[in-house]
């Protein structure tokens, strides 16, 4: 075949391959050649600038032997043992440019894509590649459409050690959860666009949400998000031993948490003022506290709404003694869980009570105890009444009598005395209205106040300290004293503490 023949028929290559947006190649065979064999005409660059005019930068010649030839339709090369395309740096290196400069199109200029869809002058200028380049990169849209998403969905999430953050942020902190949240949120948030990739995501979401292959690394590159969470949640206050109120999981948590991320974010492009670094913070911090379960409640999240959404209809279920159910119900949560470990809502549901109507009955725990204890408090006062009236300054008898009744209701109420000296103890700032309630109706050193005064004014007890603290003192006494000794008889620890009150440490 003559070297006129050859450029004209690469002119000819050259103007199908302008007008059909691809160069594909043309084989020519030339039986006629001295060597017998056949020539392939190879077109790796079209001027689009021209009406076709454009050289053949490579003829190469078939043969049994492996050759590696330019490929116009891949733009890297071919092996011509099995034919597959073998990607270059350069190659790679332009579907990166290419596919960064659409996507910098969609995010930037969202009327041009509503307009005219991906402007490909414009996508090739960008990216300083010519349009013979993008179109021998991508034979068909639904390539570039795919490298396009293959773009948005590898820039999702930047992989920062949160772990090691969050610990940082702790330990600045001293340990102080709340603020070490806040502070992550104020060094993070003005950032968080570029570590999550929010708007990437969504481009990603919007247009391959039903492509399997691109859906499924969504998936994934949440998955990893929500793994972060959950790195961050375990740090900060999963080794405190909280645990997560039913239905919530830890997993379930930080998926809610990405979420709330995720919507702020999108919020903050239309509203910068209105959401702020604090107003995260105090929103992850709401979430959490509201799932967080520190007390080893067995609950679930919405029952703590219950007493919000009364349901009338279920009045038709309350025992017909509620306030004895709950007490009942009490006695076996305490003993079983401990008193910290209970919750009002689940003594309510044990009770079968509403934990609307529950709520109403009994506003607290602590009150709880006074209901139980009332009875037996009310029968201590009655009794020492009548000591006093009968006995007169008899002091002695009066003490020993009174001790030995508290005893004995200190027995036989075990499981609320327990709960009232751990309300005592380590309640009184959770819930000062049942703690207040505690005080003027269970109030036992004041029982034993009035005998104490008689005591001081006969000269059996020293005048020059203060009766209140005596009869607390000897109250708490009696307390650990049967605390201490459960397998001792009532009256044998009764016996004990008068003595030692009353006849004191000294041998006479």
């Amino acid at each position: 075949m003559s070297t006129t023949a050859l450029i004209d028929l690469a002119f000819l290559c050259s103007t199908f391959a302008a007008r059909c947006v691809r160069c594909e190649g043309v084989a020519i065979h030339a039986s006629s050649s001295p060597q017998g064999g056949h020539y392939r005409v190879v077109v790796e660059s079209v001027s689009m600038r021209s009406i076709g005019l454009t050289r053949c930068n490579r003829v190469s010649r078939c043969s049994d032997q492996p050759q590696r030839r330019g490929c116009p339709r891949r733009g890297g090369f071919v092996d011509n043992r099995c034919g597959k395309a073998v990607m270059t740096d350069n190659d790679q290196t332009a579907d990166r440019q290419l596919a960064e400069a659409a996507i910098d199109v969609m995010l930037n200029d969202p009327i041009a894509l509503l307009d005219r869809g991906l402007p490909i002058e414009r996508i090739c200028d960008q990216a300083h590649f010519g349009r013979a380049t993008f179109f021998r990169r991508y034979g068909t849209k639904d390539q570039f459409i795919h490298a396009v998403l293959e773009g948005l969905v590898r820039s999702a999430v930047r992989g920062d050690d949160v772990k090691a953050v969050s610990r940082t942020m702790l330990e600045a902190h001293d340990g102080d959860v709340v603020r070490a949240v806040h502070a992550m949120a104020e060094a993070y948030f003005d950032k968080a666009d570029e570590l999550v990739g929010t708007d990437r995501a969504m481009l990603a979401t919007v247009f391959g949400h039903d492509r399997g292959q691109f859906a499924r690394r969504l998936r994934e590159t949440y998955g990893r998000r929500d793994a972060t969470a959950v790195e961050a949640f375990n740090t900060l206050v999963g080794s405190r031993g909280a645990t997560l109120r039913k239905p919530f999981t830890v997993k379930r948590l930080a998926l809610v948490l990405t979420a709330l991320l995720d919507g702020m974010l999108l919020r903050r492009r239309i509203d910068p003022h209105a959401v702020s670094a604090q107003l995260l913070a105090d929103a992850v911090l709401a979430i959490a506290g509201s799932v967080l379960n520190a007390e080893q409640e067995y609950v679930d999240v919405y029952d703590k709404l219950g007493v919000f959404a009364p349901n009338p209809a279920a009045a038709a279920s309350v025992p017909s003694d509620p306030r004895g159910a709950m007490i009942g119900a009490a006695r076996d949560e305490f003993g079983k869980r401990g008193y910290f470990a209970s919750s009002l809502d689940t003594i309510a549901g044990v009770a079968g009570v509403p934990v609307s109507i529950a709520r109403q009955i009994f506003p607290t725990k602590p009150h709880i105890i006074v209901g139980a204890l009332r009875t037996g408090y009310a029968k201590l006062s009655e009794s020492m009444d009548d000591d006093l009236m009968i006995h007169g300054d008899h002091v002695d008898l009066v003490v020993r009598k009174h001790l030995e009744r508290f005893a004995q209701l200190v027995a036989q109420e075990t499981v609320f005395m327990d709960a009232l000296m751990a309300a005592v103890a380590h309640d009184t700032y959770s819930e000062p209205e049942g703690m207040l309630a505690i005080k003027e109706e269970l109030d036992f050193p004041a029982l034993l106040e009035p005998v104490v005064l008689r005591g001081q004014r006969n000269g059996r007890f020293d005048k020059n300290l203060s009766s209140r603290d005596i009869a607390a003192l000897v109250t708490n006494t009696m307390l650990l004293r049967c605390f201490t000794r459960r397998g001792v008889a009532a009256e044998d620890n009764a016996g004990f503490v008068s003595t030692l009150l009353l006849d004191g440490l000294k041998t006479r």
